[in-house]
């Protein structure tokens, strides 16, 4: 029986090591290149069996979305990543926008991609250090919306401590004080953070000096 001109026959399918993926063939000729997933959802691919044209197209489709997914979460993998930084990653490796708008979708609803997560992530890791104005910076930096950077703020304990030791270093310099704003404003602790913390932390050590 002849085939209508609407259909094509899949003559075989073979799995490629090199790529990791399947290549699909009619009359010799491959006619697709799809991952295991896009294989296990479309049942009608196999040896022997006639598709219509028009399912390529759809074939194509999820293919693509199914690929961009799988990169996104080995991204995810070896790191925590704000959704701009994942998308920017997608970017990179070309991926269309629909693709790579169905992938972020996707990570967000399983729980794997959560901007507000990696603010709370970051926070924690780096408070102890950095004060909330280079925080707030640094997240910006990463697409982070400034709506959810808000409620960051100095970590006041961190900030007292970072001043002793620095005020221990430097108790002696007629420019102590000068120097330790400059220093505290680097690390991206607000001015007035700053200045709150100064003369608690020189009476501080000045005292234990004297004892």
């Amino acid at each position: 029986m002849e085939r209508s001109r609407d259909e094509i026959k899949i003559t075989s399918v073979k799995y490629d090591k090199k790529y990791k993926s399947y290549a699909i063939y009619s009359d010799g000729e491959m006619i697709l290149g799809i991952i295991d997933d896009t294989l296990l959802y479309f049942t009608e691919i196999f040896a022997g069996n006639t598709i219509e044209r028009k399912l390529i197209t759809e074939i194509i489709k999820y293919d693509r979305r199914a690929r961009a997914y799988r990169d996104a979460t080995a991204q995810l993998m070896r790191g925590m990543k704000t959704e701009i930084e994942l998308k920017r990653k997608l970017v990179k490796m070309t991926y269309t926008d629909d693709a790579i708008d169905f992938a972020i979708s996707k990570c967000k609803d399983n729980g794997y991609l959560n901007d507000e997560e990696y603010i709370r992530a970051y926070v924690e890791r780096y408070a102890s250090t950095r004060g909330a104005i280079r925080m707030k910076y640094e997240l910006k930096q990463k697409g982070v919306d400034e709506r959810l950077l808000k409620d960051i703020c100095d970590d006041k304990e961190s900030a007292r401590e970072l001043a002793v030791k620095f005020y221990n270093k430097k108790s002696d310099d007629p420019k102590v004080k000068e120097k330790y704003i400059r220093y505290m404003m680097s690390k991206g602790f607000e001015y007035d953070t700053a200045m709150r913390i100064y003369d608690e932390v020189k009476d501080y050590v000045d005292g234990v000096d004297e004892k």
